[in-house]
């Protein structure tokens, strides 16, 4: 997979600043069997490191990421492949928080794998077995502490992003979490998951307790009250949406 920026100033489509190929280390001439062209993440833009400006965070399908300073300069890389995980994959975008309150940012990538969490410097600070393709994070309890959210192909599970702990598991099977909120005011958040087929369903973040669930969204549209100031949002599917 390769990115690049380009000058928003310019009015040429072809004025790209710098470009980089994200499997190539230093000293590979050649990098083209690595290239993935189809499925990878979008790059997350952030503060990383002490240098100034933002940085370019991304991943690929194949388990690698990469921090790219403004200037095209690559700060660290990291593959998956790296740690006892065979064949990880990476679909969505890394997100950058300082999740465990320290201080300093992390970065989160969900895996086929599981979960990571990668310090600043690119070291990992944990990572948790259990397919954790797709990614949430919320404040949900009193610690300072950002809880992370992961829905696979067979469960939603809910880690402490200061130790990697599990906080609680649901077995839900193709499920992926569209939001975290607390929509209904309830002073709690929730979660809102869709499921292949067209069930919605929210859950307690702090305990993971089905709040409502329906395999008709017209109808669970009607009957969901919410605060005027609150506005929901519902996008539709096909009934397999790859997911």
């Amino acid at each position: 997979m390769s990115i690049a920026t380009v000058d928003s100033r310019s009015s040429s489509p072809r004025s790209r600043t710098w470009s980089l190929h994200t499997r190539r280390r230093a000293g590979q001439t050649s990098g083209v069997h690595h290239c993935i062209l189809m499925n990878t993440a979008a790059p997350t833009i952030a503060n990383v490191s002490s240098a100034p400006g933002p940085e370019v965070v991304t991943s690929d399908t194949r388990g690698g990421v990469v921090v790219v300073h403004r200037n095209g300069s690559v700060s660290w890389r990291f593959s998956l492949d790296e740690t006892h995980w065979s064949a990880p994959s990476v679909w969505q975008a890394p997100t950058v928080n300082d999740f465990d309150a320290d201080g300093s940012p992390e970065i989160l990538a969900g895996s086929s794998r599981g979960p990571l969490l990668l310090s600043a410097n690119g070291t990992v600070d944990w990572q948790q077995n259990g397919s954790g393709t797709y990614t949430a994070t919320a404040q949900v309890d009193d610690d300072p502490a950002i809880e992370v959210f992961t829905a696979g192909t067979s469960s939603i599970r809910a880690y402490d992003s200061q130790t990697g702990e599990r906080e609680w598991q649901r077995n839900l099977t193709n499920a992926r979490i569209r939001a975290t909120a607390d929509a209904d005011d309830g002073a709690r958040v929730d979660l809102y998951l869709g499921r292949v087929g067209g069930a919605f369903l929210t859950l307690d973040a702090q305990s993971g307790e089905t709040e409502w669930s329906t395999r008709d969204l017209k109808k669970a549209i009607r009957s969901f009250h919410y605060p005027s100031s609150v506005t929901l949002t519902v996008t539709l599917a096909p009934k397999w949406s790859g997911y």
